[in-house]
């Protein structure tokens, strides 16, 4: 097993996560904590922390990939006029199966992902529930950016709090 730090001592003030990233083989394990994740908050006293687990495990042509994240922090409340306090929760769950096809390497994924998130988000009362998925790379939010963060969707000025979205795909190397 190897351990050492998750990111050069240069970048430690950015990137604000836990000092190690175990490896062994296909198998990973990171422990990380952000806080505030650059972002500019306009009112004082807000800020918000993340505080994470993601491991990974290799058996074969199969992987999984398991991240639950905790949020917590203060936000401010525009209808109350004061700082709510977060706290609210989210993840995802891939598993990643690789095979030869026709002569190609071709790789099969399925996922979920959950973001919690209440009624009172939804009726725009306070959003202390929901859970805003920092910039992290997973298959819905990385990338592709397929959803914008894991904290609701708003279709026709109406609002989704709190998300359960199941992803699969197949993708082959030519």
């Amino acid at each position: 097993m190897v351990c050492g730090p998750l990111c050069p001592p240069f970048q430690r003030s950015l990137c604000r996560r836990l000092p190690y990233l175990c490896a062994e083989g296909g198998t990973t394990a990171e422990a990380y904590y952000f806080r505030d994740a650059g972002i500019v908050f306009p009112n004082p006293g807000e800020h918000l922390e993340y505080l994470g687990l993601r491991g990974t495990i290799r058996l074969g042509p199969l992987s999984l990939e398991v991240e639950p994240v905790y949020e917590t922090g203060q936000i401010f409340n525009h209808n109350t006029r004061s700082l709510d306090t977060v706290s609210a929760w989210g993840g995802h769950v891939d598993l990643f199966a690789d095979t030869e096809l026709g002569g190609f390497k071709n790789t099969f994924t399925v996922g979920y992902a959950h973001g919690s998130g209440s009624q009172d988000a939804a009726d725009g009362l306070s959003t202390r529930r929901q859970f805003s998925n920092i910039d992290n790379d997973t298959s819905l939010t990385g990338d592709m950016g397929f959803i914008g963060d894991l904290s609701g969707v708003t279709v026709n000025d109406v609002h989704a709090s709190g998300l359960h979205i199941v992803t699969a795909g197949w993708g082959i190397n030519f």
